[in-house]
């Protein structure tokens, strides 16, 4: 009981540290910043504690729920940015030329992450069990599971660098400070993945964003990021557990 109210208090905390510290930002930007930056990332690290065994989550519902909810959150953080006067070039939305270096990047960051995934695994860190579990294992989940990477390469690009990025960057002036804390804040919403995926998932949001910062487009990271989740679920996932 202890523990929980200092859990909420530090929650309490954040938040308002977060809200302080984005003064520079229109009240919907701010508001969304806020609760990305803390709220839920503290709301899915909760989550993460409470679920203890796995092996009863239908991974199609999973599927759907987890599709759902970040379209939602797509559209809120849409919804916010033009509320709070981002337009969409800022995000990242705009349409431009230079495609091959797009799917190069796109290409170049996704052979990063999956040698990153190889390098932890001969280091000996371990998935998660519910990592494990989540894996599709017919042909309706898979169907399902390539869905739902192309939603979370979509949905989770726009959220945490075209929009989060873009917010702490404008509200702190600090580029570096702005890649750290959005890509620390994707980390911890990852919480289900055990601290190593935390970590993992950190230096992957970093990975991500350079291509956003290089291109100013979300076309490199979203291609990136949709590739990264197949590959984890079709090959590298099943793999590792084969041979784990």
């Amino acid at each position: 009981m202890k523990a929980g109210r200092s859990f909420l208090l530090l929650v309490l905390l954040g938040s308002v540290v977060a809200w302080g510290a984005a003064d520079e930002l229109q009240w919907p930007v701010r508001l969304l910043t806020t609760l990305l930056l803390v709220p839920l990332p503290a709301a899915l690290v909760l989550q993460a504690r409470l679920l203890v065994d796995p092996t009863g989550l239908p991974r199609l519902s999973v599927y759907a729920s987890s599709a759902a909810a970040q379209l939602v959150l797509a559209l809120v953080t849409l919804g916010a940015a033009r509320a709070g006067g981002f337009a969409p070039h800022v995000l990242g939305l705009a349409l431009t030329t230079g495609w091959g270096t797009k799917l190069a990047w796109a290409g170049a960051v996704t052979l990063v992450a999956v040698g990153v995934n190889l390098a932890s695994h001969r280091l000996g860190i371990r998935e998660s069990a519910i990592l494990f579990h989540l894996l599709p294992r017919d042909r309706r989940e898979r169907a399902a599971f390539a869905g739902l990477s192309a939603t979370a390469g979509v949905c989770e690009e726009l959220v945490f660098r075209g929009f989060l990025l873009t917010a702490v960057v404008i509200a702190s002036g600090s580029p570096v400070l702005g890649l750290l804390v959005s890509s620390f804040a994707f980390g911890v919403v990852h919480a289900y993945q055990e601290p190593s995926g935390v970590a993992r998932a950190t230096l992957l949001g970093l990975v991500l964003a350079i291509p956003f910062v290089m291109t100013g487009s979300l076309v490199a990271p979203v291609l990136a990021h949709t590739a990264i989740d197949l590959v984890g679920g079709f090959w590298l996932g099943p793999r590792l557990l084969r041979s784990g």
